[in-house]
């Protein structure tokens, strides 16, 4: 008995060892920071064309594409719940009975901090955050991504501030978009967003994110015709040397489309083209049908935010007790 004592408290000093704890911290802080300026997400050719065919691949392998969803990264932040836990056992235990209740200060800020590890692993596991760039009259199936509604768009406006005679200009002041959300196929509510008024269902928010021009149209060559819709400014693969970018200012001083056709990096041509009219490269012929405006909607559902709040608040009290109860002596 007294070896499996002398072991469980080998291992529990350990695991309460604050040099354990601060070292976790710091490399979770260093993942953190990785997943914070490396765009998650993307494909591995992504990471080779941002960072070099050798860094690209580094990245990619080792998981900082998927920081906050990786193995690692989980095991490091149960290690730290661990930590914590196993600190506020040992605090718990070296409580004196009818001490000052100051004492209790340590214990309740390390179940806030344990708790709000909790709900960033609740975030990380079950929250869901995407984007969408939808047409007016379009409707996004949000339940074939795990939401329990979809939502459809009615309308879209922007407001501007009065014209600038001199420059004959208009600067958008606010866009705003008109949702109807669709429960089993049957539409229940329909509401307007703006920039920083979201709108909430179900522990689900969309905000309005953006706007911008989808420009529509096909693609001829070998023999075979393919459609594309892509936003103005961002560029579409058409085979392996042209990518096809849709100029983000949509349209020339005649109403036509702009475009700009090119190898990845070196633009080759640039020009302007009416709606139905083909245009001919060097791969096939290229024809633009239509431009729309759309709106872009994020769209988010995170459960892990009540839980993350109660571990502040627990944590603001135990740091109050701390502060202003007095220091207990040892502990963690």
């Amino acid at each position: 008995m007294r070896v499996k004592s002398n072991v469980w408290c080998s291992v529990l000093s350990i695991l309460a060892s604050l040099k354990f704890g601060i070292t976790l911290l710091m490399v979770i802080a260093m993942a953190v920071f990785c997943g914070t300026i490396i765009p998650q997400g993307e494909a591995k050719i992504y990471y080779q064309s941002v960072y070099g065919d050798g860094l690209g691949s580094l990245i990619f392998h080792v998981g900082l594409t998927e920081v906050f969803k990786s193995s690692w990264f989980v095991a490091l932040s149960l290690l730290l719940l661990i930590n914590l836990m196993a600190c506020t056992y040992r605090r718990c235990q070296n409580l004196k009975a009818g001490g000052h209740w100051s004492q209790y200060g340590s214990p309740i800020l390390h179940l806030g901090l344990v708790v709000i590890i909790i709900g960033s692993l609740v975030s990380g596991f079950l929250g869901l955050s995407d984007y969408f760039e939808v047409p007016i009259g379009s409707t996004v199936t949000l339940t074939e991504k795990g939401y329990s509604f979809d939502i459809k768009v009615e309308d879209f406006t922007i407001d501007y501030y009065s014209t600038d005679e001199q420059q004959g200009q208009q600067s958008p002041k606010q866009y705003r978009t008109t949702l109807t959300l669709i429960e089993n196929n049957q539409p229940f509510n329909t509401e307007e967003i703006k920039v920083n008024h979201p709108l909430q269902h179900g522990g689900t928010k969309i905000y309005q994110s953006s706007y911008g021009w989808l420009m529509e149209g096909t693609v001829t060559a070998n023999g075979r015709t393919n459609q594309f819709s892509v936003p103005a400014g961002d560029t579409l693969a058409i085979n392996n040397d042209y990518i096809l970018q849709a100029i983000p200012a949509t349209a020339d001083a005649k109403g036509n489309l702009l475009y700009r056709f090119g190898t990845a990096g070196h633009p080759a041509f640039t020009g302007s083209a009416e709606p139905g009219e083909q245009i001919k490269t060097p791969f096939g012929t290229v024809e633009f049908s239509d431009i729309k405006p759309y709106t872009g909607l994020e769209v988010r559902h995170d459960p892990g935010v009540p839980v993350v709040w109660t571990g502040f608040l627990l944590l603001t009290a135990g740091l109050m007790v701390r502060l202003y109860g007095g220091k207990p002596k040892g502990g963690c």
